[in-house]
Formats: structure tokens, C-alpha cells, sequence
């Protein structure tokens, strides 16, 4: 063996030799043995040397105590399967009932994609169906778009420098504003006043600077839970590490010698989508749908994968019609955001649904679309959760600025500081429990009550402005979702598939027919 794998391997290679032939066997394992490459050629030969009866997977939830990882139970025959054999794919046991049969998936969809991956779910009639209109209404992100990591910033003969040479909180050398994965979050990017000593011709892996220094989307290495990608965005000249992937238009970075052609990605030079519209559809519930039946491994701790720029470059991109006349796409576009600005959800979703004319099949009429609108809209949408975002970190940063001063510590060195940092999240009592508890660390008494008194209103303004800003931002990414839904075609029932959630939520979400009184108010 060779390469990167784990040791569960050689025990299962081992127990195909010793088994008979006839003989029955089976293992629980981590679940990354369904999807991780390194398990490449085992997944064949189960499926094409072995009868394969019975797969059991764990989804979610942790088998054993104190372990963090997701299990999944095969069992097989040793002997060859025959042209019509399916697979039982079972929901596993739990305390209160036993394990019951969900589906059978034919052994011909059950290897998926180029590294004949483990995906039975994909395999059922609904979802694949999701699956194919996505990419036939689709072109390819890496299709008008660079991806590439960002920069690998140790030195080229790795014992010169390492990260922590070249990245301080004082400008140094050829000093570049720099974050990594740790500060980028969902539609928004925290600064925490670092640089990077840009040193290209040292590097091991230091890009192009245009990479860095044009507008562009960020993608971090590692996922949120469930799988969901971390997307956001940055058009000021940041630099960031291998552990983040850039996505910027193909025309930035022309003529720096970087490459430019991937094989299976024809290029796109004329009408590409927006860089912001590619953020919303990007960020949106959607593509988290399709990243986790499509590409993720969900082998870290917990629920999280690995993101990686050639699962980014074959991201499904809504194909757009760039149609309408100008005057007309430019009134139409005004109108939406000013519906936007009034919280009138409902309209907008009426008029996303005017602009995409479905046929009595529930088929896109391409030549009467006017997705360029909805383009726009989900271009303008974007921007205001960067804008939202934006606004929130600074209310976050400056009430946690004061309170440094105020309370003389870093809130780096109180415990737990997460509740600190998180404030917003939690109500005055367990705010100021977290203080007292720390109060060995503080050049003040916070039960002092002229000092108790002081950071109890300054708590209560700030979160005060955070939960009106906070519902808005929430609001936005249900309308995004809403829109994005609408783009690709897909009807209640599939929305329902794609959000996992009972026929009635999913109604409700397929319609989000919004009021202004809140995020629970759905209009039938």
C-alpha cells in the first residue's frame, strides 16, 4: 500500500483473502471508507468482486461514546453478484426499533463518479432527478471563473521560514492584509489585524498576486456542520492561505502565467454570470444540497468535509439568458429592491416567478425567460448580506473593544471566551456570570454596581441594535434560498427533499410567502 489511507484497510483486504468462497463477512467502519479516494479500489471490489448485500449507514450520528466520527456496516457475499443485483441500503438500528430497509439500490448505480464513490442515496428516483435538472439548467463555475488555492506561505525548502515567520499583527517586508479559514465565516470575512510578508520568490506555493488583489469569492478548506460550504467574499486586495480557495473571473488573472485551461471545462468569455450573483448561488441552501450528495466526504469530526477547488470549479452554475433589453431589465431590477426595502417578499417572489414562464410540464420556456432579472437580483441580494455582515462585525468589535478597556483584559484571555466573543447570543445573567467567573483576570469589580449598572446598558445597546440587524440578515438568506429554488426549477416537494423537512415546512419554505411581521409569518 501506498499513499495516503487509513488502517481499517489492510484488515479489510486481509478478511477478502481469508474469507471462503460462499462465506459471509462484515465490519462497521468510519464512513469515510463510502467516499474518501484512498478507498478507491476497495469500493470496486466489494461491488465488483463480492456480492454486496446489505449497507448500513450512521448518518449523523455517533455510534460509540467520545468518538467523533460516523459509522457506516456493510455486510457481503463472497461470490460474483449477478447483472440484477441491488443492494438493501438500511436505516440503522436504534434503542426503540431495529434497523428497516429504506430502499434497494441497483448495483450498477451504485459506484458514483471518479472515485466510484458510495452515494445510495443519489441513486433514488427523486433525488437524481434534482440532481440532473440542476445540471442540465447548468455550466460550470470553473467554466468562467479561476480556482485555485490560496497562497502556501512556508518556504520553498521548508526549514527558511514557516507560517508563523510570515504572519504578525505588525506590518512587515512586503506586508499584505491577510486572513485564513479561522476568520472567514459565512458572508463575511473577520479581520483581526494580521499580515502576511508576501515573499514570492521564497514560497512554496505563492499564486499570482492578481489572485489575491482583484475581486473575488473565498471558500473555506473545511466546511460548516452538515457539510455546508463557508462562502463569502472580498474586493479589497486580501491575502489569504492554501486553506482557503479564491475564486475570481478567468480575465483577472490573463497574461500572469498562471494556468488557465482545465480539462473538462470548456471556457466562457461572453455574458458570465456576476461575481456577486455567483456568491448568492454559491452560499445558497441549494448548492450545500449538492455539495453533500454530490462531492462531500463527510469524513472530519463530526459532520464537516473538506473543500477542495475541483469540487469549487464544478459547482452548477445557473445558466443565464442575458436577454433582456436594457431599459426594461434596469426598471425591472429597481423594482425589486425597492420591494426589498419595504419587506415585501411575497411580490418579489411573484415577479421572480414572472420573469421564469414555466410550460404546462413545469419546463422552462428559455426564449421568454428573463433570468438576467433574477440575476441581478441575486447579485443586489448578496451584496446586502456583505453590507449586513459588515455592519454586524463592527457593532460586534466595538462593543467587545469597550469592554476590553472598561474591563482591563482581552477577551483572548477569559474563559470560556467564546461566550464572550458570542455575546449577542445569550441574555444579561449568563453574560455577567461569564464575567464574575473571570473576575481574578479584570482590573475591576463587575459586581461593583455603578460598574455592573454600566455593563448591563452597554450590553443591552448592543444587542439591542445586533437583533433587529441579525433578523434582517436571516430574512435575506430565506429570500436568497427562496430565489435560488425558484432559478433551478424545483417545485414544493423537491424543496422539501432539499431542506429535509416535513411536507408542511417545506411548503412553507417553496413559498416564503414573508410578511413584515416577522420570520414565522408565512401566508398560505
Amino acid at each position: 500500500m501506498t499513499g495516503h489511507w487509513d488502517l481499517y484497510i489492510p484488515f479489510v483486504a486481509l478478511s477478502l483473502r481469508l474469507l471462503r468462497s460462499g462465506g459471509y463477512h462484515s465490519f462497521i467502519l468510519p464512513d469515510a471508507v463510502a467516499r474518501e479516494k484512498y478507498a478507491s479500489s476497495l469500493r470496486v471490489t466489494l461491488v465488483r468482486d463480492t456480492s454486496l448485500v446489505r449497507w448500513t449507514h450512521f448518518e449523523g450520528e455517533n455510534v460509540f461514546d467520545e468518538v467523533s466520527r460516523h459509522c457506516a456496516i456493510y455486510v457481503i457475499l463472497k461470490e460474483k453478484p449477478s447483472p440484477a443485483w441491488e443492494v438493501i441500503f438500511e436505516k440503522p438500528p436504534a434503542i426503540t426499533c431495529t434497523a428497516q430497509t429504506l430502499y434497494k439500490v441497483p448495483l450498477a448505480e451504485w459506484l458514483v463518479g471518479p472515485t466510484n464513490q458510495f452515494r445510495p442515496k443519489a441513486a433514488r428516483a427523486e433525488i437524481s432527478e434534482i440532481l440532473k435538472r440542476i445540471d442540465a439548467l447548468s455550466i460550470r463555475l470553473g467554466q468562467y471563473c479561476y480556482v485555485m488555492v490560496g497562497a502556501t506561505v512556508h518556504s520553498k525548502d521548508g526549514k527558511s521560514f514557516r507560517k508563523a515567520d510570515v504572519i504578525s499583527k505588525t506590518p512587515t517586508g512586503n506586508a499584505k492584509q491577510f486572513f485564513d479559514g479561522k476568520t472567514l465565516h459565512r458572508y463575511e470575512i473577520e479581520l483581526d489585524d494580521r499580515f502576511l510578508d508576501y515573499r514570492r520568490e521564497q514560497m512554496y506555493g505563492p499564486r499570482v498576486p492578481e489572485l489575491f488583489e482583484n475581486p473575488k469569492i473565498v471558500v473555506r478548506d473545511v466546511t460548516d456542520k452538515n457539510e455546508r460550504p463557508v462562502v463569502s467574499y472580498d474586493d479589497q486586495g486580501l491575502y489569504c492561505d492554501h486553506l482557503v480557495t479564491c475564486v475570481t473571473p478567468y480575465r483577472n488573472i490573463e497574461g500572469t502565467g498562471a494556468q488557465t485551461d482545465f480539462e473538462g471545462y470548456s471556457r466562457i468569455d461572453q455574458d458570465v454570470p456576476d461575481l456577486l450573483f455567483t456568491l448568492a448561488v454559491v452560499a445558497s441552501s441549494l448548492i450545500a444540497w449538492y455539495f453533500r450528495e454530490v462531492f462531500a466526504t463527510g469524513t472530519l469530526q463530526g459532520s464537516y468535509s473538506h473543500t477542495y477547488p475541483k469540487q469549487v470549479r464544478d459547482f452548477p452554475i445557473r445558466r443565464i439568458s442575458f436577454t433582456t433589453p436594457a431599459p426594461e431589465r434596469a426598471r425591472l431590477g429597481a423594482e425589486l429592491q425597492e420591494l426589498y426595502g419595504a419587506g415585501k417578499f411575497e411580490e418579489i417572489l411573484s415577479s421572480v416567478d414572472a420573469c421564469l414562464p414555466k410550460d404546462a410540464q413545469g419546463n422552462f420556456i428559455s426564449d421568454q425567460e428573463r433570468s438576467d432579472v433574477v440575476h441581478d437580483l441575486l447579485a443586489f441580494l448578496a451584496e446586502r448580506m456583505l453590507e449586513m455582515n459588515r455592519e454586524k462585525q463592527q457593532e460586534i468589535k466595538g462593543f467587545l473593544s469597550w469592554l476590553e478597556g472598561e474591563i482591563g483584559s482581552r477577551v483572548e484571555d477569559l474563559t470560556p471566551k467564546t461566550r464572550v466573543q458570542s455575546y449577542y447570543d445569550y441574555d444579561w445573567d449568563e453574560f455577567y456570570a461569564v464575567l464574575k467567573k473571570n473576575k481574578t483576570r479584570l482590573s475591576i469589580n463587575p459586581s461593583a454596581r455603578e460598574k455592573s449598572e454600566l455593563l448591563k446598558d452597554e450590553f443591552g445597546k448592543s444587542v439591542a441594535k445586533l437583533g433587529p440587524l441579525r433578523e434582517r440578515i436571516e430574512r435575506t438568506d430565506r429570500l436568497i434560498d427562496a430565489v435560488v429554488y425558484r432559478l433551478y426549477g424545483l417545485n414544493e416537494g423537491e424543496i422539501g427533499i432539499v431542506e429535509g423537512s416535513t411536507n408542511e415546512k417545506a411548503r412553507m419554505i417553496g413559498r416564503l410567502f414573508l410578511d413584515l411581521q416577522g420570520l414565522d409569518k408565512v401566508k398560505s
